[in-house]
């Protein structure tokens, strides 16, 4: 389902069921839409790279896009998934720094930088709109240094899998159904581990009967309670030898 050319966004006061509002006001969506070019991607496609020129912002209606980095020897770091209502392709001097891949199929709305910034400038109400944006993507990446530095895998998967029950998209909450949109590898590159170790955490979770797995993408949440409970505690142990991704920086996650 496309839902149009909308931004998403937790508001900095009043109550988190405010983030399904597009906080887009007055002729603001339609004057984006009119400098947008739609664009339909088929799974798997390329949006942007790491290091071209960053020409385009992008504002997603529908599908879901990966943002993430490579290493030097080619190991993928994803940094955060996109959904409809989120925005990405900020530049940093000019320039992507981080990557974006579509995970499914998708439509994209791109806007060119240079109509877009003259737009931004022009229009306060927009400015907060973008910083309201920021601000939850900055929040998020908080989290997730946090959850890759101090978490052990199973606090990670159970983090994991709360942030994915927030989308409404991926989650029937009437029957507690989560799909997941996207594979094991890139949970995996997700989490900061290999398949195999998110894979044990997700059969250790169904041992304890707070999962089932219908599918490998289809998961049936039995104990919500007992998943964030995990989700907060415990945390990594001197002696676990598996070594997060210190180097994982805020700013990567933020301009996208």
């Amino acid at each position: 389902m496309d839902h149009g050319l909308v931004i998403h966004a937790p508001p900095f006061e009043g109550s988190v069921e405010r983030l399904s509002e597009n906080l887009l006001v007055g002729d603001e969506e339609d004057r984006l839409r009119n400098l947008a070019t739609l664009l339909q991607y088929r799974r798997g496609q390329t949006v942007y790279s790491q290091g071209e020129e960053a020409r385009y912002i992008y504002f997603i209606g529908s599908g879901i896009v990966r943002i993430f980095r490579s290493g030097e020897h080619g190991k993928r770091q994803i940094i955060s998934f996109r959904t409809a209502g989120d925005l990405c392709g900020l530049p940093e001097a000019g320039a992507h720094v981080n990557s974006a891949e579509t995970i499914s199929a998708g439509r994209i709305y791109r806007i060119s930088w240079q109509l877009f910034h003259p737009l931004l400038l022009a229009t306060p109400h927009l400015q907060l709109v973008l910083l309201r944006k920021v601000a939850a993507d900055f929040r998020q990446a908080q989290s997730r240094i946090i959850m890759l530095g101090q978490g052990n895998i199973f606090h990670r998967v159970a983090t994991f899998l709360v942030d994915m029950m927030a989308i409404t998209q991926f989650f029937d909450s009437e029957q507690s159904l989560l799909y997941l949109p996207m594979d094991r590898f890139d949970v995996a590159d997700y989490l900061g581990t290999c398949p195999e170790t998110a894979g044990r955490a997700f059969t250790k979770l169904e041992d304890m009967g707070i999962i089932r797995r219908i599918t490998p993408r289809r998961i049936k949440i039995n104990d919500t309670a007992r998943l964030r409970l995990m989700q907060r505690g415990p945390r990594r142990s001197t002696r676990e030898t598996e070594t997060p991704l210190a180097t994982l920086e805020l700013s990567s996650a933020l301009v996208n």
